[in-house]
């Protein structure tokens, strides 16, 4: 599988704790954006609020592979849980709880 580059980037802050994020992800040696996670921290909890993978990259494992990276770069926070998940989108949290990218 070709390595992924991620670029994490502060969009917003709401409040006084309240911070969005977006999580990019591109192939490396490409500034073409693939996919991403917004997501918002509120203190030490971390709110997914949408995750995106361009329909031509779908099934290759990126949208697992930025919720990885989302987990790692932000260990110390605490992943919500949330009742909006698609099928997809929860199987894609599952796998990337296993550890698998």
């Amino acid at each position: 599988m070709v390595k992924l580059w991620y670029s994490n980037v502060h969009v917003d802050c709401i409040g006084r704790n309240e911070h969005k994020f977006r999580l990019m992800a591109a192939y490396e040696g490409s500034n073409d954006v693939i996919g991403y996670i917004d997501y918002t921290l509120i203190d030490d909890d971390m709110h997914v609020d949408f995750i995106f993978v361009n329909e031509e990259h779908r099934l290759k494992g990126i949208g697992r592979s930025l919720y990885y990276q989302l987990q790692l770069e932000n260990h110390t926070c605490r992943l919500m849980e949330s009742d909006f998940y698609t099928a997809a989108g929860l199987a894609t949290k599952r796998s990337a709880e296993r550890g698998t990218q």
